[in-house]
């Protein structure tokens, strides 16, 4: 019997790890308050890998870009807790970043796919500052700390559908989970 009690407690956490990305779209909303403007890679290393990355994988639809720009962003950054470049090229050059770091390198890399690949006009990568509610509770209200006053995130949007696509690119380096749910 105690056997059978592990295995449906097992498989119930199975379950819920593979789920984790849609219960926290379910549970999760961010709101945008603000947006900062996304800047073209200048660092001629990060140039190099965007262009070795496109020759190398031939992304002919949006989601090869965006894992693409998902696999850049954590291959080449850590979190950092406290002041962290916001600059992409030097997030990039110092491997370490806030929210602010992994949304300008991860919005940044996807724009320059965007022209390199011809689909600036149909792809624009917007970095998003918003702020992060749980069940339509304002979740920075906990914080006192100004370092948590908000979060950024990457929206990218088809001008073609008009449909958007979210991504966290800093909560979906640690969890897995890099869709999220924004208003």
């Amino acid at each position: 019997m105690k056997k059978r009690k592990w295995i449906v407690w097992l498989g119930i956490l199975l379950v819920l790890f593979a789920a984790r990305g849609a219960l926290f779209r379910g549970l999760v909303q961010y709101r945008p308050v603000a947006e900062r403007s996304v800047m073209a890679p200048a660092d001629q290393e990060l140039k190099a890998l965007i262009e070795e990355q496109l020759s190398v994988r031939k992304p002919d639809q949006l989601g090869e870009i965006v894992k693409i720009a998902r696999s850049i962003t954590a291959r080449n950054l850590s979190f950092a807790l406290r002041s962290a470049p916001s600059n992409p090229d030097e997030a990039y050059r110092a491997g370490k970043a806030n929210c602010i770091g992994y949304a300008a390198l991860y919005a940044s890399v996807c724009q320059q796919m965007f022209r390199q690949n011809g689909w600036a006009d149909q792809f624009q990568a917007s970095h998003k500052v918003g702020k992060i509610y749980f069940l339509g509770y304002d979740v920075h209200r906990l914080f006192k700390d100004p370092f948590f006053k908000d979060h950024d995130y990457v929206e990218i949007r088809d001008a073609g559908t008009g449909s958007r696509l979210c991504i966290d690119p800093s909560l979906g380096d640690y969890t897995g989970i890099y869709r999220v749910r924004a208003d």
